[in-house]
């Protein structure tokens, strides 16, 4: 979708819709969700951009590198400001209107950057400490890697107390302590699919058809509530109690039901299926 999106700068509204399109449907796909569900919603859980902020990105690192290529045609183009139609903007245009409205720097070639510093950092000490022993870790190969990682710490804490030292990991290992991912993406495709529709709202669920498309006789749940939805189907319905004292035997809040742990997710779309309803 992205390859080439940067010519798409002058496209008409109307043509740009065409290829949104084609990504909201994908996302339909990928997500599961019905023809009502908001596309931020799906752009959200999918951890995407939407396509028209992709194609600003792309246009200004286009309009940026073709700056900097001096014997590419586009940069004589883009340096001599050609003239824009009347209802149609070109390239040149766009590029610099996106460039102002998101307020960045001027990168032309001609702008020389200036050093922060006087001396390389390399230079400032003459004494650099490598430490290449822990206290208390022998072999690896011997060892667990729990062990290993608590004995590294100690020796961190201690030598290097961090209010003191910026502690900078290299080889990876923080990765993981900085993982947000939500844990829907952990779970089978059709576990996601029920739990996206409980969280949006947009579901097959009486109230959410009969309010929205008019289907069926009402948006009453069987039991004689006013309305059959996420919220009345996991916490209140009183002919789904046996299943659901089966699934949570203590009490569970809503939001641990559909945006806990992975195993949670899990119980929650058990729950679901066991109890032979259709979202």
């Amino acid at each position: 979708m992205e390859y080439g999106i940067a010519a798409l700068g002058t496209a008409s509204k109307t043509n740009f819709q065409k290829i949104e399109r084609v990504q909201n449907h994908s996302l339909r796909i990928m997500t599961g969700g019905i023809k009502s569900t908001p596309i931020n919603s799906m752009e959200s859980v999918r951890g995407l951009e939407s396509l028209a902020d992709r194609r600003k990105k792309k246009i200004v690192c286009q309009y940026t590198k073709f700056q900097h290529l001096a014997n590419h045609p586009m940069c004589k183009l883009i340096t001599n400001n050609p003239r824009k139609r009347l209802k149609r903007t070109n390239f040149t245009a766009s590029a610099q209107q996106i460039h102002k409205s998101l307020e960045l720097p001027d990168l032309r070639p001609d702008t020389p950057l200036q050093s922060s510093i006087d001396w390389p950092p390399w230079n400032q000490q003459s004494q650099i400490e490598i430490v290449k022993d822990i206290d208390g870790v022998t072999s690896k190969k011997s060892m667990i890697k729990r062990e290993l990682h608590c004995l590294t710490q100690n020796m961190l804490d201690k030598k290097y107390p961090s209010n003191y030292w910026i502690r900078a990991f290299t080889d990876g290992s923080a990765s993981e302590a900085h993982n947000s991912k939500d844990a829907i993406h952990k779970l089978s495709r059709a576990a996601q699919v029920t739990i996206f529709r409980l969280r949006t709202g947009h579901n097959r669920l009486k109230h959410h058809l009969f309010s929205r498309f008019k289907i069926g006789d009402g948006p009453n749940c069987p039991c004689g509530a006013n309305r059959q939805d996420a919220q009345h189907v996991l916490q209140d319905c009183p002919l789904l109690d046996d299943a659901r004292l089966k699934y949570w035997p203590e009490p569970r809040e809503m939001n641990q039901k559909l945006y806990g742990s992975a195993p949670q997710l899990g119980i929650t779309a058990e729950f679901i299926c066991a109890s032979d309803l259709t979202i």
